[in-house]
């Protein structure tokens, strides 16, 4: 049964720097590669199945003379449970503020790195 959270909107202002795909064999077969148990307690960069995204409204400022955007991203999720923790893919993304709203609650969200290897 779902928890009692309406659809909860997480709010990232982000400065995206460009970078080109990598075309290393290397890091697709890394990619590839069946998850190991890690000894240490990183999480696998996958969305806890509690948090269910529900849409994602994006928008970016783009100046083809420079090699950064900027832009803002909401996320609109669904939540079957409490949690203090939601962890979003983030990389080679520089995170401004952010914001976690539950109805017509808004308050400011902690953002932190975490060091993972691929899943």
């Amino acid at each position: 049964m779902p928890h009692a959270f309406p659809l909860a909107a997480l709010a990232l202002a982000a400065a995206l720097a460009l970078h080109a795909p990598s075309s290393d064999a290397a890091a697709v077969d890394r990619q590839a590669a069946p998850a190991r148990q890690r000894p240490d307690a990183t999480p696998p960069m996958r969305l806890s199945s509690q948090v269910r995204p529900q849409s994602t409204t994006l928008a970016l400022t783009l100046d083809p003379a420079q090699p950064v955007y900027s832009g803002q991203v909401v996320i609109a999720l669904q939540l079957s449970t409490a949690t203090r923790d939601i962890t979003l893919h983030a990389k080679d993304l520089r995170i401004g503020p952010a914001q976690v709203a539950v109805g017509a609650r808004t308050q400011p969200a902690q953002v932190s790195r975490v060091a993972a290897e691929r899943v």
